[in-house]
């Protein structure tokens, strides 16, 4: 039984959406560029649902501490963040069903890389309090079956998402990760009209977790040392090259893109890479107190808990020249000094 399935997660530093939810740890689409798959040691597939009087206990105001202080003001929720709340097990489980019933009236947004939902899970969507954010890195069926085992096509997600926005709700398509530029470019000519908001953000590989995952995606990519460059504990493309990628897409598409790439947010056409703050009336509870937002708006007047940061899983070592804080307010602008100072973003 999973236990942790709803906590701000440490990326509240930077980002906007980062109350995150997760009806399942572990997901059996069997994407290979997945950093929550490099976490985990054991072979094969294995899958945890959530225990949902977890959620029932905070949506009922019975919790305690940071979560119920979030709950209680409304501050929407990312769900998938960790695992597909779509994927097979839910088709016996239920438990994103239970999920939607308990949230019904609560802002939510939705990531996943699901082609189908049934009656049964429209009867509970409303378009005023959930979003969809559909995965999908490219429109070319051969580079999605080479990077994702189990999902569904490029074809059947793009049919989807047109599906999604006849029925009103507000949605956007998550590149996540970017692996060929042109590819993208053509993608979202394909979902011009159909989608809201775009967010795009290149590929990486993690030096950390599962060494045979991270071997098989460098034999996919291709061991290319000119194209990725080792940066603290991940491998990624040039600054640079991110810049003149995201430049190329605004020069073809006329849709809102989001850079999901730590040092260079500021190149999104919204003040978070997800785009909430371009979501319905329902989601303006969103956690503004973070250095994105407050580099783009000299801002500091946003939202702050007052509630102790236990459970968000900041590293040890994030900021050690720092002395340890338990405060939300700290752990911002003291990563608001490591970006000046270093002039890039830590990715974890």
């Amino acid at each position: 039984m999973y236990t942790s399935p709803i906590l701000l997660t440490q990326q509240f530093r930077f980002c906007g959406n980062s109350f995150r939810a997760d009806t399942y740890k572990g997901c059996d689409f069997g994407c290979k560029y997945c950093f929550a798959n490099y976490r985990f040691s054991f072979k094969g597939f294995k899958s945890d649902k959530a225990d949902m009087t977890i959620f029932e206990k905070y949506i009922t105001g019975k919790g305690t501490g940071l979560t119920q202080e979030l709950i209680n003001r409304k501050t929407p929720i990312h769900l998938g963040g960790m695992a597909d709340p779509f994927q097979s097990i839910e088709q016996k489980e239920k438990c994103t069903l239970q999920f939607l019933e308990m949230f019904k009236n609560y802002p939510v947004s939705i990531s996943t890389k699901t082609n189908y939902l049934t009656d049964d899970y429209f009867k509970l969507l409303d378009p005023k309090f959930h979003t969809f954010q559909i995965s999908l890195i490219s429109d070319n069926e051969e580079t999605v079956k080479k990077f994702e085992d189990n999902t569904p096509t490029a074809k059947e997600r793009i049919e989807f998402i047109k599906e999604l926005k006849k029925r009103g709700f507000w949605v956007s398509v998550r590149v996540q990760p970017m692996v060929n530029v042109n590819e993208t470019i053509s993608l979202l000519k394909k979902l011009n009209g159909a989608i809201d908001y775009a967010t795009i953000e290149h590929l990486k590989v993690s030096k950390t977790g599962n060494i045979n995952k991270r071997k098989e995606l460098f034999k996919l990519i291709g061991n290319d040392a000119g194209l990725y460059r080792v940066r603290r504990n991940y491998y990624k493309l040039q600054t640079e090259t991110i810049v003149k990628n995201i430049k190329a897409i605004k020069d073809e598409i006329n849709i809102k893109i989001g850079c999901g790439d730590n040092e260079c947010h500021e190149l999104s056409d919204s003040k978070n890479c997800c785009g909430i703050d371009c979501m319905p009336e329902s989601f303006n509870n969103w956690l503004k107190y973070n250095s994105m937002y407050i580099l783009m708006t000299n801002d500091k007047t946003g939202f702050c808990p007052e509630s102790k940061l236990y459970n968000c899983n900041i590293p040890p070592n994030t900021f050690n020249r720092f002395k340890r804080n338990n405060d939300y307010r700290f752990y911002v602008d003291a990563y608001l000094k490591e970006v000046h100072k270093y002039g890039e973003r830590s990715l974890f």
